[in-house]
């Protein structure tokens, strides 16, 4: 799961237009308005469909500025690196295990 967060201003006529395209994007929410200033939350599943719904956003007619202001991920496990990752938090859990021993 990945939950990313942005801040964006819009130019005021374009304000409530821009809210209603982003109501329409299922993985995002707005959890914050005020005067023509959005703050936004993406749930995905990858990092690369996050950057891309900012991107859409960032794109959209009247948006003047988007920040991605926090990004974070857990599970996320890219092509072979699965493979890697199940063997760091093996070994993790073995060295936890070893320092408990001691």
């Amino acid at each position: 799961m990945v939950i990313s967060s942005i801040v964006m201003n819009c130019y005021p006529p374009f304000y409530e237009s821009v809210k209603e395209q982003i109501k329409l994007i299922p993985e995002a929410e707005i959890v914050f308005t005020k005067e023509s200033k959005l703050a936004v939350v993406l749930e995905t599943e990858t990092t690369d469909l996050a950057a891309g719904i900012a991107e859409e956003i960032r794109v959209m007619v009247g948006v003047l500025s988007l920040e991605l202001v926090a990004h974070f991920f857990e599970d996320e496990v890219i092509g072979d690196s699965k493979d890697l990752y199940e063997k760091v938090i093996e070994e993790s859990h073995k060295n936890t295990f070893l320092e408990v021993q001691k």
